[in-house]
């Protein structure tokens, strides 16, 4: 039995395809919003003329550097906490030369980037790689040992003696 039911096409439908249809339609709908984002983006308009994609955290659905929720002391009182952070991660002006070809040398600048991070004056990402750095240059010691180990133990073994 057919029944009149028309879609966006004006075809005729029964009543269970028109059902589907919908069913569809609602599927992909969903499918294709679930693939945004779910919060709105603050749309005020920024310094240099754009808009701002920020996501609207607030209230108002705008970020918290363009919604009017905030008073000024406390906008005062982020930016001052932001300043104080970024003074602290600043970097020394001056760096011991690295010097990692002798134990001495690599114990002081490990030493030395210890300091600078438990004082406030150095970010960790930059210790990290100066630890990396020091793992790099004692592997390249012991490859440089285990060459000269082989290159005393071949005349070793030339005349007779076992090596190790």
């Amino acid at each position: 039995m057919r029944f009149r039911l028309q879609n966006n096409h004006r075809e005729e439908m029964t009543v269970k395809e028109a059902q589907g249809a919908e069913i569809r339609r609602a599927a992909v709908e969903a499918a294709g919003s679930a693939s945004k984002s779910v919060r709105p983006r603050c749309g005020a308009p920024t310094i240099r003329g754009g808009v701002c994609t920020a996501p609207g955290t607030f209230p108002d659905h705008r970020c918290p550097h363009h919604t009017t929720t905030v008073s000024e002391k406390t906008r005062r009182g982020w930016r001052q906490r932001g300043l104080a952070a970024q003074q602290r991660a600043k970097m020394p002006t001056t760096f011991t030369a690295a010097d990692f070809s002798t134990e001495e040398g690599a114990r002081k600048i490990l030493e030395e980037t210890t300091n600078l991070v438990r004082q406030g004056k150095m970010p960790t990402s930059v210790a990290n790689v100066v630890s990396k750095l020091a793992g790099t240059a004692l592997k390249l010691a012991e490859l440089k040992l285990v060459k000269r180990l082989g290159d005393l133990e071949r005349p070793l073994a030339e005349r007779g003696g076992k090596p190790r």
